[in-house]
């Protein structure tokens, strides 16, 4: 069966999808592709956690500094710099990290279980964990995005009220 290229969309709705002999069995080509993917999925985590990593150190040095600017400021009688708050804030993220990498290892694990034992129970495990990988960066995109949304109101709000003799 061939289909028109140039159709709308809506002619192609009900056309049959084309599959593909043994399409239950992983292939070589699907295998290659999982080879080729565990390194940058393996090299992503190992990163994660070395990103989580310095986010822990800079927010305990922030909260150190912070500390140590808050000393000098009482000396000096002039007002302290938040850096305690920041490095709070750093601890407080750094978690956001590891999670990533736990289940991009995770991935990674399932793939190379999926190419040393090939089969379609292996290959649905590679695919429940992407889709727990990209689940959490979807919850997370929309947190972010609400809590950008929210920072921009404090924003405006606080302007507007110091504006206000």
């Amino acid at each position: 069966m061939t289909t028109d290229a140039y159709a709308p969309p809506s002619a192609l709705r009900d056309a049959p999808l084309p599959r593909a002999a043994g399409s239950a069995a992983v292939t070589d080509i699907m295998l290659d592709d999982l080879r080729s993917m565990r390194p940058w999925i393996s090299f992503l985590a190992i990163m994660s956690f070395v990103g989580a990593g310095f986010m822990v150190l800079g927010g305990l040095g922030m909260l150190v500094s912070g500390q140590i600017v808050a000393n000098l400021a009482e000396q000096a009688a002039s007002p302290a710099m938040p850096t305690s708050a920041m490095g709070v804030a750093y601890l407080v993220m750094a978690p956001l990290y590891i999670i990533p990498g736990v289940l991009m290892f995770r991935m990674a694990k399932r793939i190379r279980t999926t190419i040393d034992f090939p089969g379609t129970q292996a290959l649905e495990a590679v695919l429940a964990a992407k889709r727990s990988f990209w689940r959490f960066f979807g919850i997370l995109t929309a947190v972010m995005l609400g809590l950008m949304v929210l920072g921009m109101v404090v924003g405006v709000v606080f302007g507007v009220m110091s504006a206000m003799p």
